[in-house]
């Protein structure tokens, strides 16, 4: 009774790896699902910074009416207020990044963009 060899192992070549996109395969092909994926995570990334920087921080800094009493808050807060500036910085940052991958990934759609 005959045992049935891998290919692999009959042609003495070795077995091909698995397909993994690196970051640069990625990258250099903007149509496929990596890159999507990748441009779908800048939008997670959003979705978590964002009512963090833009809803939290603010409402538990500012006062309405009374400038004296929100430079105490800022004072009394300074690190809740440097998340909330370093938090919409980060926004901007990937909003930037995003626009450009959205950008490349639509391109061929509308070549006069």
């Amino acid at each position: 009774m005959a045992v049935a060899v891998p290919a692999s192992r009959a042609t003495g070549k070795p077995p091909l790896p698995a397909r993994k996109d690196t970051i640069m395969q990625v990258f250099n092909d903007p149509q496929s699902p990596g890159f999507a994926r990748f441009t779908g995570g800048f939008y997670l990334a959003l979705a978590a910074i964002g009512p963090f920087s833009i809803l939290c921080v603010p409402g538990q800094i500012t006062v309405a009416g009374d400038a004296a009493a929100t430079l105490g808050n800022l004072a009394a807060r300074k690190g809740l207020f440097l998340a909330g500036m370093g938090g919409e910085a980060m926004i901007m940052l990937i909003e930037v990044g995003l626009a450009a991958m959205l950008y490349v990934m639509f391109r061929p759609v509308n070549a006069a963009l």
